[in-house]
């Protein structure tokens, strides 16, 4: 049995107002979580996530 993941697409970055936050979007074709790794260099260092199963993800970065 092979087992896929799930096709991304409609990424999408709008930064905050404030400048310190953006939030990311996008969509899959089945039920995923969300996980977004984000850093100052290509080591990225920092994550967020969000464990809900869904086909229509939103995250917010802060502290950018």
């Amino acid at each position: 049995m092979k087992i896929f993941p799930p096709v991304i697409t409609n990424v999408r970055a709008s930064p905050g107002a404030d400048g310190t936050t953006a939030t990311i979007t996008w969509d899959t074709d089945e039920p995923a979580d969300s996980v977004v790794n984000y850093g100052t260099t290509v080591a990225y260092g920092d994550s967020a996530t969000d464990a809900t199963l869904v086909t229509n993800h939103s995250v917010t970065l802060t502290g950018l």
